[in-house]
């Protein structure tokens, strides 16, 4: 068996890549990244297939002045560059997995060509988690930048991959619901929850007897940070510590004004 694998970024698929050479049944990995980049992960240089554009124009458009930024939405027109750049050096295989669904010519050539194809989809469904997200940030009266939603398009594409792939691999039961509630016939899922590479964590002493929970991440209206801040304040649990890792958005930082309520709340940017 050969297996494809491709995807506009890194996320967890290169590992999936990594997995599969080391079984002997991966035939090439298509990404954003340089390959000097991907080859740390553990993936032959000979089996990488890179889209850098993509990654190029996407990080070149993040540094731009915010004004500019708001004045288009580059979401559409950036995934088509991986789209375009991945069919063109799609090889033929028996089977494709790619993370999300934003790249129809590459899933739609893998099927001409006979490979059986997998959407990797690691959140709820398109039209739900979108659904969820506008009602949230209207639920707190806060105008989401576009870059905070999907682009219009690539909602549409999302649910057009859905329906014309083979399978949607998914990694929770909540996941698997999102998917029955909008009319994916169950037997198209395919539930794999996510591993871990143990090698990368381990248990360290621990030097006090707090209990403490850790947040790492970004923190943005998405995540749900606002909950758990209220949720621990709300709690008042003795001896006990919220400490919050990763880059503050600045939707949520009005709801930070909680941590010079309670001290046991630390940030860490």
């Amino acid at each position: 068996m050969k297996v494809t694998v491709c995807v506009p970024g890194r996320f967890h698929m290169f590992e999936l890549a990594k997995q599969l050479h080391k079984r002997g049944v991966l035939s090439q990995l298509i990404t954003s990244y340089p390959k000097f980049e991907t080859i740390k992960y553990g993936i032959p240089r000979e089996k990488i297939e890179s889209v850098i554009l993509k990654e190029i124009v996407q990080r070149a458009w993040s540094l731009l002045p915010r004004f500019l930024k708001e004045a288009y939405n580059p979401q559409n027109a950036i995934h088509e560059l991986f789209d375009r750049g991945a069919s063109r050096k799609l090889r033929p295989s028996d089977l494709f997995v790619g993370t999300l669904a934003s790249y129809p010519k590459t899933m739609r050539k893998a099927k001409q060509q006979g490979a059986i194809v997998v959407v990797e989809n690691g959140s709820a469904h398109t039209l739900y988690a979108v659904g969820i997200l506008r009602e949230e940030y209207e639920r707190f009266g806060i105008k989401p930048q576009f870059f905070q939603l999907s682009h219009e398009k690539l909602i549409e594409k999302d649910v057009v991959a859905y329906e014309e792939a083979d399978y949607i691999s998914v990694p929770s039961r909540f996941v698997k619901r999102t998917f029955l509630e909008k009319g994916i016939p169950e037997s198209k899922l395919i539930h794999v929850p996510y591993g871990v590479d143990l090698s990368h964590f381990h248990q360290i002493p621990k030097e006090d007897n707090v209990f403490r929970v850790v947040f790492a991440g970004g923190m943005t209206l998405q995540k749900g940070v606002h909950y758990l801040l209220r949720a621990f304040s709300e709690l008042r649990l003795p001896n006990s510590e919220l400490l919050l890792i990763g880059s503050i958005s600045e939707e949520i930082k009005p709801f930070f004004q909680i941590c010079s309520i309670v001290p046991s709340i630390t940030c860490r940017e």
